[in-house]
């Protein structure tokens, strides 16, 4: 188990394990777009890419310092991480992706 700060002082548990239900994964050279990636569930979605090596890009709309923090604990699993906010549900805005 590994214990994370995020900015905010918020502490982030994440279980140190390379698998999920027996199964293993490498992300390595691959690179995620999360929409919605700044909390909740999009958030241990990027974590758990990250943790298998995948590089991340943490889509938002609205909370950058979430997406920031998010991006904080992705990058101390040793890949990139890039924030970009973009309302994905407006198809003229995809083209900023």
């Amino acid at each position: 188990m590994i214990e994370f700060l995020s900015s905010s002082g918020r502490p982030w548990l994440i279980e140190t394990s390379d698998e999920v239900n027996g199964l293993q994964f490498d992300f390595k050279g691959q690179v995620a777009l999360i929409t919605g990636g700044s909390r909740g569930i999009g958030r241990g979605i990027a974590i758990e890419l990250a943790r298998n090596g995948a590089d991340i890009v943490v889509n938002y709309v609205r909370n950058r310092r979430a997406a920031e923090e998010t991006a904080e604990l992705v990058r101390q699993f040793g890949v990139r991480c890039w924030t970009m906010k973009c309302n994905v549900a407006e198809p003229e805005k995809l083209d900023e992706l």
